[in-house]
């Protein structure tokens, strides 16, 4: 079951954040590890450990990608290695020179956080004080601008599903009236709490019959690894705090850190459905312990990949 090298989810550019978000453990003040921004040594040393099979990766983890002053050498070095790059951020962060700088880069994928449509909504939910027209004319400023550079750009526009924002989601499916064009792609995503049923439930009433109607027992141990600002290796996705490091890049190769103890004695908590006893796993509704042995652990990264290629590849096609 397990590859040769695993799946690289996630890079986190930095883990700063200036934002509150009510649906997000980094918003509600839970990280404790200490901040910082990604070296490009630490990406030189990612560049050559990427699954032969990988095409794309993620530029985001538990922080706002662009803060990172070197945000656009990142997506640059990402993209001449020939990854399809994916890119998630706030509008509210963005500025005109900024949206400059990530359209002089290699990115290929821009995903904006837009989870309300007032400027009170935009406050309660995620912190953000600017107000939702300037979030908005950044957006329209970033697809107009995108759409005179030689390099396409899909440009997802994501909202999570709140009680704070249910009353917008028809405004937010009208955006396709405003941009039909197959460049802009709307996402209206699941609150999932990153694994913690409790939170998922006080944004949004009953969320929890969502989300567990379609869940699957977690096999992420056997497949994919995300990357901290510092080299840390991580096993989730959700792991916002660092709870399950298994080693650092700078001390070992991922292969090697694939291979460790560490990870080996993780696999078998999972294969046995004992994971109760890992930190982040045990308050996790989609950890093992949870389910019943007919069914069957579930890796996620390569189907989400070709999910996400797809529908960049016919957009492309399409433009």
């Amino acid at each position: 079951m397990t590859c040769d090298l695993p799946y690289i989810y996630e890079i986190e550019p930095t883990n700063h954040c200036p934002y509150k978000c009510i649906m997000c453990p980094r918003g509600l003040g839970k990280m404790k590890r200490p901040r910082g921004f990604m070296r490009m040594e630490t990406v030189e040393l990612l560049l050559n450990h990427f699954h032969p099979s990988q095409q794309l990766v993620r530029v985001h983890h538990f922080g706002e990608a662009i803060l990172h002053p070197e945000i656009h050498t990142i997506l640059n070095m990402l993209g001449t290695k020939g990854l399809t790059t994916v890119l998630s951020l706030n509008p509210a962060t963005l500025t005109p020179e900024l949206i400059q700088k990530i359209l002089s880069s290699k990115v290929n994928i821009v995903c904006f956080s837009l989870d309300g449509f007032s400027d009170k909504n935009l406050r309660d939910i995620r912190g953000i004080q600017c107000g939702f027209n300037k979030c908005w004319e950044m957006i329209e400023q970033l697809i107009q601008e995108s759409r005179n550079q030689s390099q396409f750009i899909l440009k997802v526009i994501q909202m999570v599903r709140l009680n704070a924002n249910l009353q917008d989601i028809d405004r937010f499916n009208r955006i396709k009236e405003i941009y039909p064009e197959p460049d802009v792609h709307l996402y209206l995503a699941e609150n999932i709490g990153f694994g913690d049923l409790s939170l998922v439930e006080q944004t949004l009433t009953n969320g929890n019959d969502r989300i567990q109607k379609t869940a699957s027992p977690c096999a992420a141990p056997f497949s994919e690894i995300s990357v901290l600002w510092n080299g840390d290796v991580v096993l989730c996705c959700y792991d916002y705090d660092g709870f399950q490091v298994i080693g650092n890049i700078h001390e070992q190769s991922i292969s090697d850190i694939w291979y460790g103890e560490m990870v080996q004695s993780i696999r078998e908590l999972f294969k046995s459905r004992k994971t109760e006893s890992l930190p982040l796993c045990g308050s996790c509704f989609m950890a093992p312990h949870h389910f019943l042995r007919i069914k069957s652990l579930k890796t996620k990264v390569w189907k989400e990949e070709q999910e996400i290629l797809s529908i960049y590849t016919q957009a492309k096609k399409r433009t």
